[in-house]
Formats: C-alpha cells, structure tokens, sequence
C-alpha cells in the first residue's frame, strides 16, 4: 500500500512537471507568434510608407525586370498621368508605352542604364486614350538578391515643351522681320556674344550667310585699340549715362577697317538684364 501510494506520488510529480514545461512551451509559443506578428505588422507598415512615399514623387516611378524589361513596380502618378487602371500595368514591356519611331532610342538607352549604370532620355509616352505626353526619363541600374532592376523617375516636361515651342515661333517670327529690315541691325547679348544679325547687317561686315557671325564677340568687328571703349560705352549706355551713335573703326570678315557709326538700344526682359541691339551705319 505504501509503494502504491508512494507511485501515485511520484505520478504527481511527474504530471505537475509534465504541465510546467508545457505551460513554458506554449507560453514560449505564443510569445514566438507574437513577435511574429508584430515583426509582420511593421514590415506592413514599412511597404505602406514605401508605397506612399512613391506616390509623392512629381512623375512616374518605374521599376522594371533585367533582361526582361517587364514592369514590376510603378506609383499612382503613373496611372494618373497615362490614364490605365493598376490592372493593366503589371507585366507591361518598357516598350508597350512607345510609338514605333521612338522604341529603338528608348530600348538602346535602357540598355545603356543596365551596362553604364545610368542614363537619360527625352521621349514621349503613349497614353491609354492615345494622347503623346513628352517626358524626361532617368534610370539607373539597380540589382538586390542576385536581381537585376531598372528603376528610374519621368518628370513630365508638357510644360516646358509648350514655352520652348512659343519661343521658337517668337523668335522666328522676329527672326523674319530681322532679315526684312534694311538696317544693319545686330542682337548681342549682355557680354556681347552675337545673337541675331540681320541680313544687311551680315553685309556690311562681309559674312557669306546671316550665321556665320552668331556666337562671335560684337567687339570682334572693331579694332583692338577701340574694343575696351566700345564695351565701356555699352555700360554706361546701359545705366543711361551715354545716349545717341559712337563711332569706331569697324573691321570686316576680310580685314579691311572701315568707318562705322552705332547707335545702341536695349531689349529687357522681367529680370532686368536681356540683350541689346546695335545699328550701324
């Protein structure tokens, strides 16, 4: 009786060790599910904030497979700005956005990132409803895990393309009335580099074309003892301290001087500097 009761005991033991070490077994179990999950949680909230941070970038953001060049990762702009919907840019072929005429530059300067590092390009984008939108790409090569990426930003340039387009008319446009005129008028710029010359004015110095003057010193066509005065007589006439023509010694594409007579205006801009035009005569 003694040694059954001493064995009941002894079971006794054992159970209550036995329910200790499986209270710290789940114990320890929970605590590793827990960990988990909060590990999980802010691993969630990591991809949220990267998400998020993506989607304030001003342009599109895009991160294609190598060698495939499949689009894996793009921002909300990217939808917005080319107007398809998140299901219909997974698995999209960095070429899929081209028009023909451009797919060989896009394609060779993607290339380009993946063998340089980098790389930049001007392209315009095939949005879903047709319309072409004028970008600025950048890449650069990116590779984790044995992967090798393409990411990169396009800022888009809509803007600028405009102002550019109304400063090419604008200046054609004057460009037409320039060589019309049957002054001997020149547009220098501030230090004096040749802008603009009007036909009879590319004469009077003995230029073959209205272009071969451009980007030459304006000071070029005076004599070398006369040159530091023209350019002081430019400044003072620019504070408004000199008005009416100069004279100088004018010397013509050939060598030869000749007499010539300036008048000088000045063409301002919002920022206060510009250019100025000069007639001879």
């Amino acid at each position: 009786m003694c040694n059954i009761d001493k064995s009941k005991e002894e079971l006794l033991v054992e159970l209550d060790r036995l329910r200790e070490e499986n209270a710290a077994l789940i114990a320890s179990n929970i605590n590793d599910i827990n960990n988990f999950r909060i590990a999980e949680e802010k691993l969630q909230e990591e991809q949220l904030f990267s998400i998020a941070l993506l989607d304030q970038i001003p342009g599109i953001f895009y991160l294609y497979t190598y060698p495939e060049f499949k689009l894996i990762r793009w921002n909300n702009q990217y939808e917005l700005l080319l107007g398809y919907e998140s299901k219909d840019m997974t698995d999209h072929y960095i070429l899929d956005w081209q028009v023909p005429l451009a797919k060989d530059s896009i394609l060779n300067t993607a290339k380009k990132v993946i063998a340089e590092g980098q790389g930049s390009i001007e392209a315009q984008l095939l949005a879903k409803n047709g319309t072409l939108i004028p970008f600025l790409l950048t890449g650069v090569r990116f590779e984790r895990s044995g992967q090798v990426y393409l990411m990169g930003i396009g800022s888009d340039v809509s803007e600028r393309k405009k102002t550019e387009e109304v400063l090419l008319a604008n200046e054609e446009r004057f460009r037409s009335i320039l060589n019309a005129s049957p002054d001997d008028i020149t547009i220098a710029d501030m230090q004096g580099q040749i802008l603009m010359v009007s036909q009879a004015g590319s004469k009077i110095f003995g230029f073959d074309n209205v272009d071969d003057g451009i980007g030459r010193n304006v000071v070029e066509f005076i004599i070398p003892e006369e040159r530091e005065l023209a350019m002081y007589n430019v400044s003072k006439r620019a504070q408004g301290i000199i008005t009416g023509p100069s004279e100088y010694h004018g010397l013509k594409a050939d060598g030869r001087i000749i007499d010539i007579e300036v008048n000088t205006e000045f063409i301002r801009n919002s920022h206060s500097d510009g250019s100025y035009y000069q007639r001879y005569f």
